[in-house]
């Protein structure tokens, strides 16, 4: 008896680990193209904004710290708002909470004003795949996901099983626009991170950067971003089609 309910057991364990499996589609990894910035935008409206004549970009860079959570989600918001050709993000952390959802709201609308936005995510946090899918389905949006977890309803199975890689997680945190200015620092991407309702405040620090090392901050972007590590979305949620115009509508009145 005892024998027979182990065999039971192991096979429904077997059965869960297939269903969680059966739905990466391997073409998508195959098939992924690599991808590089643009390099800085000459005549953008932020080299516009940011430029001057009193040192060399090429060499040096200028920089202005985001102290507070406010200021420097607003900052991120400004460099989204302002691009006019690329945005790169690279998260560890992007919650689906309001100030999540807004700053997707606003690289949506990026993106149909054609400017081109790659998302780098760490998938440690579990979010939802589809939702992410949809996303990258835009024409000029394109999802990926660092290391992921290969059991995407049952996740601590790929922790238990395949620790030694999944425990290699992505902290990188930075945002460029146009190859022309970067935010990078400790702020991840939810409400503790910019003093929005919130009964958890963090107290990080970001750099707002202009000069030399955005190129760099890029350069690293795209090594991420090319890495046999970065996976794309529709990887584990195929034939996902966009948002259209009415859902986006629905989904500015009631966010999720």
């Amino acid at each position: 008896m005892k024998v027979k309910t182990f065999v039971k057991i192991a096979v429904c364990g077997f059965s869960v680990l297939m269903i969680a499996c059966s739905s990466i589609d391997t073409a998508a990894i195959e098939n992924k193209v690599d991808s590089y910035h643009s390099g800085y935008q000459e005549g953008s409206l932020l080299d516009s904004f940011f430029k001057q004549d009193d040192f060399d970009t090429s060499t040096h860079s200028g920089f202005f710290p985001l102290k507070r959570g406010h200021d420097a989600f607003l900052a991120r918001l400004a460099l989204i708002e302002s691009a006019e050709v690329s945005l790169d993000l690279q998260y560890y952390i992007y919650r689906e909470d309001e100030t999540g959802q807004l700053l997707t709201w606003r690289l949506y609308e990026a993106a149909q004003r054609g400017v081109k936005v790659r998302l780098l995510l760490d998938d440690f946090q579990k979010r939802s795949d589809r939702s992410l899918a949809r996303l990258n389905a835009h024409p000029n949006i394109e999802v990926r996901l660092f290391n992921p977890n290969q059991f995407r309803s049952v996740r601590g199975v790929g922790m238990a099983t395949d620790f030694e890689r999944l425990n290699r997680r992505m902290h990188n945190k930075s945002l460029t626009a146009d190859t022309v200015a970067s935010i990078v620092g400790g702020r991840n991407v939810g409400n503790e991170y910019f003093s929005f309702s919130s009964a958890v405040e963090f107290g990080d620090l970001d750099l707002l950067l202009y000069g030399n090392t955005v190129e760099q901050i890029a350069d690293q972007f795209d090594l991420y971003w090319n890495s046999d590590f970065a996976v794309p979305v529709e990887a584990f949620e195929p034939n996902v089609t966009a948002r259209t115009d009415e859902e986006v509508q629905a989904w500015l009145l009631n966010p999720g």
